[in-house]
């Protein structure tokens, strides 16, 4: 049977959005999306008319309605803890997260609203896969050293688990049956330790090697010296975090500009990277340790991970621990899909979330209280509709 999956996972400057007959993709496209400044709080809703605008366009383009769509998946930022795998989308889940006071939304947050409404009006049902934010590492991953400072353990929850199905379908295994170092290498990295089926582990560039554009882990007494040196506003403290990296060291932050630069000799420019393969490699050594010295693979995905001479540095120090596998580039449209087509053929369940903020006992008080925080919101076509809901 062929099952029509729409796939929908926004960023905060694009709109990906993928057509899927099962599992094959038959058109795929990522939009940029010009994101408007905002005073003040920004809502989640702000930007829904021109971003369904875009995915309405794109399914003109392949010919198709929502009402043919068998299933909506949605990348996700849940509005609470969650775990891995599918939930279903539902009113009292979009009236959380569209009403919840927050000081500002991350685009995945939208994109749970948008397939919700696209599914309403079909008929039909939308979940979201593999959150963001997901996170079901053990409690002592949770310690960070500051009593009431809980650590979080996340990373790149879609396109690392994707890649641990597919290697271990090479292994002849089920990834619930494997333990998997992946390390997903781009403009963002992160680190984790797979251990049958759970990431019990991960660190990304916040406190792990740096990557192009990012600082990675910087010891904690120099960073308090920079906040109070006076030298450095709060908004240059924020910016380390997305123009350190080879771009501070290189002011470069491409990677075939660096290995140009490399190929003509430039020392300076082979050395960063080498110290980011070096960091890289530091981290893939902890989560070794995490699975208690045992790993059926280590894997390197993601942009980099096309660099023949990136990977190859990686291998020759991590080799002796355990297989290298070297799986390019990103799949989470995909693994939006397949997620989509594991639960349609009843492989996956859903699950389903209930939440309310602290403090609210009742989706009603929740919409009353944005009533009364929003009322610029209240005339626009998509907030009556939500409101309509609950």
């Amino acid at each position: 049977m062929s099952y029509h999956i729409l796939a929908i996972n926004p960023g905060s400057t694009s709109t990906k959005i993928g057509y899927y007959e099962n599992d094959t993709c038959v058109l795929e496209e990522n939009t940029p999306f010009r994101k408007e400044f905002v005073p003040g709080k920004v809502h989640v809703l702000d930007e829904f008319d021109a971003r369904m605008e875009t995915i309405l366009a794109f399914l003109d383009k392949v010919g198709k309605k929502p009402e043919d769509m068998d299933l909506f998946v949605s990348r996700a930022g849940a509005p609470c803890p969650v775990e891995y795998g599918a939930y279903r989308i539902d009113k009292e889940m979009v009236s959380a997260i569209c009403f919840a006071d927050r000081p500002t939304y991350h685009a995945s947050l939208l994109s749970v609203v948008m397939a919700f409404c696209l599914a309403r009006q079909a008929g039909k049902q939308a979940i979201f896969y593999d959150a963001i934010d997901a996170d079901q590492a053990p409690p002592i991953a949770h310690v960070s050293g500051i009593p009431g400072k809980r650590r979080g353990v996340g990373c790149h929850n879609l396109n690392t688990r994707m890649v641990g199905r597919e290697v271990a379908q090479t292994l002849g295994k089920a990834y619930e049956d494997c333990k998997f170092i992946i390390a997903h290498l781009g403009g963002g990295m992160s680190i984790s330790a797979h251990d049958h089926g759970i990431i019990t582990d991960a660190c990304t560039s916040s406190e792990g090697p740096m990557s192009p554009q990012r600082c990675g882990r910087v010891d904690f007494v120099q960073l308090v010296r920079m906040c109070f040196s006076g030298e450095y506003t709060l908004t240059d403290m924020q910016r380390l975090t997305d123009s350190g990296g080879l771009l501070s060291y290189l002011g470069a932050k491409d990677i075939l500009e660096v290995e140009a630069r490399i190929a003509q000799g430039d020392e300076k420019a082979e050395f960063m990277y080498k110290a980011m393969a070096y960091q890289v490699c530091k981290a893939i050594g902890e989560h070794f340790a995490v699975l208690e010295g045992e790993a059926d693979a280590i894997i390197l995905t993601g942009g980099i991970a096309n660099s023949k001479l990136f990977t190859g540095w990686i291998e020759e120090r991590v080799g002796r621990m355990a297989p290298v596998r070297v799986v390019p580039g990103e799949r989470e449209m995909l693994a939006l899909a397949r997620g989509g087509v594991r639960v349609l053929r009843g492989e996956e369940k859903m699950k389903t979330l209930s939440f309310l903020p602290d403090g609210c006992e009742s989706l009603e008080e929740l919409k009353t209280a944005f009533m009364a925080r929003r009322p610029d919101l209240l005339d626009k076509p998509a907030v009556q509709a939500i409101l309509a809901l609950s």
